[in-house]
């Protein structure tokens, strides 16, 4: 029992750190070709959509280990709200307003809606094939654009290439979470 729960942690921690880094890389490479672009629009999308990829990567590569995937998926998908909650705590602390704690409730509802969106497209038990991911990453581009963009969300997608750096986080996470899921 002791193994899985440390397995469950391990795979937890590694998807988590790939997911806050690989938002950091995104959001810095989208901002740089949009400069005009909302940075906290573009983070929390990202977030979002990285935390709901995450899980289905991590999803895939624990079919064989349904314990493992029980206490490890739902965290992943909830990374957007432990972040915003690491967040408040951090201001809570620096100001001594204790009130800013109870103050998220619009931020929740609209994180709840940005997950639904991208589990809707992102379906459970599902690996994002390639085809699937540029296809459904033209959503996320539409999303955090700026309005009145020259050119399409595909071409922007392509522009500013951040396909590859989702795909090598994707295959990362599909990889360990393989690896755990066949340790005895």
């Amino acid at each position: 029992m002791t193994d899985r729960i440390t397995s469950a942690s391990q795979l937890t921690a590694f998807a988590t750190l790939g997911t806050l880094l690989t938002t950091q890389d995104v959001v810095r490479t989208l901002l740089s070709h949009m400069p005009e672009a909302d940075t906290e629009l573009v983070a929390e999308e990202t977030l979002t959509l990285l935390s709901v990829l995450t899980a289905r990567a991590a999803e895939a590569g624990l079919r064989s280990a349904p314990e493992l995937a029980s206490s490890v998926i739902p965290v992943l998908q909830d990374l957007p709200f432990i972040y915003r909650d690491y967040l408040t705590a951090g201001l809570v602390l620096s100001t001594g307003d204790a009130e800013l704690a109870g103050s998220g409730e619009e931020a929740f509802l609209r994180l709840r809606r940005k997950g639904e969106f991208y589990r809707m497209h992102f379906p459970a038990g599902q690996y994002p094939s390639e085809r699937i991911l540029e296809e459904k990453l033209e959503f996320w581009m539409g999303r955090i654009s700026p309005p009145n963009q020259p050119d399409a969300p595909a071409q922007r997608l392509k522009r500013v290439e951040v396909l590859p750096l989702i795909r090598t986080h994707l295959h990362t996470v599909l990889a360990r979470a393989r690896q755990l899921a066949t340790e005895k």
